[in-house]
């Protein structure tokens, strides 16, 4: 019997996972000690920052597109959590300043969310911070943009094919 290290496959797998913890303790210690914030808030906040985007819906007539702000159900699509499990952070981010909460006009349920400066603030330096630690950990170890290559290549293969 075969076993995940004793394939090529599988040790990549092994691998990747590994990283991906290591990865996390480390950021995550680096972040208590240094942002004050833990990964998880951090990683909440940023996938927030990054699903911020011009929107392309509406009436051009109504003049120039504002920017998206992504509800509960597409924050909790991007971290690949439940709705539930975005609605239940949502309130303590709020109240620590973070993230703001609004109606959306178009739809009465939905609720709109979006970075205050503040969390716009943690979201840049906790993004300094990891950015500093990995260059300086994997300085003349790994091209990170030949990784990053890889890396989205394999994300590519492996995402399901449309239809």
């Amino acid at each position: 019997m075969l076993t995940p290290a004793q394939t090529p496959s599988g040790r990549v797998v092994v691998a990747l996972h590994r990283l991906v913890g290591a990865i996390d303790a480390a950021s995550d210690a680096l972040l208590r000690a240094r942002a004050d914030y833990d990964l998880a808030t951090v990683t909440f906040l940023s996938v927030l920052a990054d699903a911020e985007r011009p929107h392309a819906l509406g009436d051009p007539a109504d003049g120039p597109a504002e920017r998206w702000v992504p509800d509960l159900t597409t924050l909790a699509e991007c971290l690949g959590v439940t709705r539930a499990a975005v609605s239940k952070r949502v309130p303590g981010l709020v109240a620590q300043g973070l993230v703001r909460t609004s109606a959306d006009p178009h739809h009465a349920r939905r609720v709109r969310l979006a970075l205050t400066d503040e969390g716009a603030a943690v979201v840049a330096t906790s993004t300094a911070l990891l950015e500093e630690w990995l260059a300086v950990e994997l300085a003349g170890r790994l091209d990170l943009e030949a990784l990053h290559t890889a890396l989205t290549d394999a994300l590519a293969a492996l995402a399901p094919q449309e239809s």
